[in-house]
């Protein structure tokens, strides 16, 4: 794993992306088109800053959803799309290597 992937420019650089994905409308078509309705769980490999699980999850809340990423600065940056208010949803998000 490089060290770029782990500095905090990197995170900021990830959450600009991420919020201009948002932004679009981009996460929301995906999280449409996937086939939620008898899913259970969700586990979105590279997650980044979270925000296409907390799209998923209000389309979706009854599902428990996964987060994983390399970057642990990602993963610091994708744990407060995954509270809504004070109450933490159904998420577990991790930084896992392979």
């Amino acid at each position: 794993m490089s060290r770029f992937s782990q500095s905090k420019f990197a995170a900021r650089l990830q959450r600009f992306v991420s919020y201009r994905r948002q932004n679009t409308g981009l996460y929301r078509e995906i999280a449409e088109r996937l086939p939620l309705i008898n899913a259970q769980r969700v586990l979105d490999i590279g997650t980044g800053t979270g925000l296409q699980l907390k799209i998923i999850h209000e389309i979706a809340p009854h599902l428990t959803l996964y987060g994983l990423d390399i970057s642990e600065a990602a993963i610091q940056a994708a744990i407060p799309a995954c509270h809504i208010g004070k109450t933490r949803r159904n998420v577990l998000m991790k930084c896992a290597g392979f």
